[in-house]
């Protein structure tokens, strides 16, 4: 199922992103979803999407999990901020910590731990005529620029774990893709991408 060929599938992502779906619309996903051969066995390699959730099912679910693993491998559990420009300021702090459905219009922090795996959902401009990701794309977070041990940050507590949140916003976050051994940005490794921070306008 593609949303470049199916206009109905495309309307139904492009409302999800923002947490706008209907019973009708998850029905007709699940409806797609493909059932799980009854001869194939456990250690086949055949995917299938479990559930469809709206955004702020989905930040949910990533919080949990990243928690999970920090505290279990007692790793360092970085918090990245959206930054506010002056204009959207007042806006920023009205939803940072708001617990209605503006909360599911984006994600505003970040959690993140060095080592952390990620599927890559857009191309990132640079690598765009390279053909290098493409949707669904796994890999692997190796760091950021400037290094998160060197960046001006403080201390919280959270959920019986020490966050590490970052003043500032990383200019960049460093991606090591999955069985990719070519260079793909000159002066970094075999496989390595940077990601770059968007600019984005917030409304209510």
């Amino acid at each position: 199922m593609c949303a470049a060929q199916d206009a109905a599938y495309a309307n139904i992502l492009s409302e999800l992103r923002w947490g706008r779906v209907s019973s009708d619309a998850l029905a007709r996903l699940n409806s797609r979803v493909v059932e799980l051969p009854s001869t194939s066995e456990r250690t086949s390699t055949f995917f299938r999407p479990l559930v469809v959730a709206t955004n702020k099912i989905r930040c949910a679910i990533n919080k949990l999990m990243t928690f999970s693993v920090c505290t279990e491998m007692s790793l360092p559990l970085y918090e990245i901020r959206a930054e506010p420009n002056e204009k959207s300021r007042q806006i920023f702090q009205h939803i940072i910590n708001a617990n209605d459905d503006l909360t599911q219009r984006i994600p505003l922090r970040l959690y993140s731990f060095i080592g952390m795996p990620i599927i890559v959902t857009r191309k990132p401009p640079q690598l765009a005529d390279l053909k290098a990701t493409a949707y669904g794309t796994l890999g692997t977070i190796i760091g950021y620029y400037p290094p998160a041990n060197e960046a001006e940050s403080v201390q919280v507590e959270s959920e019986d774990i020490v966050v590490t949140r970052l003043l500032k916003t990383p200019q960049l976050i460093f991606v090591r893709l999955h069985d990719c051994d070519r260079v793909l940005v000159p002066g970094f490794g075999a496989g390595v991408i940077e990601i770059p921070k968007i600019s984005a306008t917030l409304s209510t």
